[in-house]
């Protein structure tokens, strides 16, 4: 009798053992499971690699070039602050730019204003400071300001027309130049648009002060001829564009 009351006190006693550690088990994971869902202070987990893309520098920039202007590309540019060597010797600087792609309709010839720029060349040749003044008509030194008009030309129609470009610009400061005054080689090729023709122009006008001193430009496109009528018969009269920077 006293053996079978002993064993029963032994097998009461190894299961309360056993559930104080099922017990102790559970209480340790569920510490554990809280410390995961609500980590200390300072010791927040490691974002993703999804989130942290959204952080990276652009493509083709490195995390210390943040901020900083993108590479010029085969000496086009593109954003204010980009510089490269100007074709006739110094540096090109842009200034300032839009890219209205604003239409115009002048009977049927449809012009497209691509974009607009305004550089400052420093440091130009000795050697271009005449010549740039005479075909510019604007006084030229080591230092010169110019702007660069590109638009595009279609006759809509299939009947030729005949028209001389972009007239004169007119800028806010109240200078006015002639497309005549370029010293770009234009693109423009013939007058004459013999059906449904495309041409573009570009232009590079040299204009008094800085760019920061223009904020406004007005583009005046010249009449649009019947080419079939010698040029006689007008099919649309001089267009006005205003545009700000």
């Amino acid at each position: 009798m006293k053996k079978t009351i002993l064993a029963l006190i032994v097998v009461l006693t190894l299961v309360g053992c056993s559930n104080q550690t099922q017990t102790q088990e559970l209480t340790e994971s569920a510490v554990t499971n809280a410390q995961i869902d609500n980590p200390p202070e300072g010791e927040q987990p490691t974002a993703s690699n999804e989130e942290s893309q959204e952080t990276q520098p652009a493509f083709g920039m490195q995390a210390e070039d943040e901020g900083k202007l993108p590479p010029v590309v085969d000496g086009v540019l593109i954003v204010p602050g980009q510089t490269t060597p100007f074709d006739y010797g110094g540096t090109l600087e842009l200034k300032k730019i839009m890219e209205p792609k604003a239409v115009v309709m002048s009977g049927p010839l449809k012009i497209t204003v691509e974009s607009i720029k305004l550089f400052e060349v420093t440091d130009l040749p000795k050697d271009y400071h005449s010549s740039f003044s005479e075909r510019s008509k604007t006084k030229v030194s080591s230092t010169m300001n110019y702007m660069q008009i590109s638009y595009n030309m279609e006759n809509t129609e299939d009947h030729d027309i005949e028209f001389f470009g972009l007239d004169k610009v007119v800028l806010n400061t109240g200078q006015q130049i002639e497309r005549t005054n370029s010293f770009l080689n234009s693109e423009f090729g013939d007058s004459v648009f013999y059906g449904i023709v495309k041409q573009s122009d570009t232009l590079g006008l040299v204009y008094e002060g800085t760019a920061d001193d223009i904020d406004s430009i007005r583009l005046i496109f010249g009449s649009v001829y019947d080419a079939e009528d010698k040029g006689i018969k007008t099919l649309s009269d001089t267009k006005k564009l205003n545009l700000s920077f």
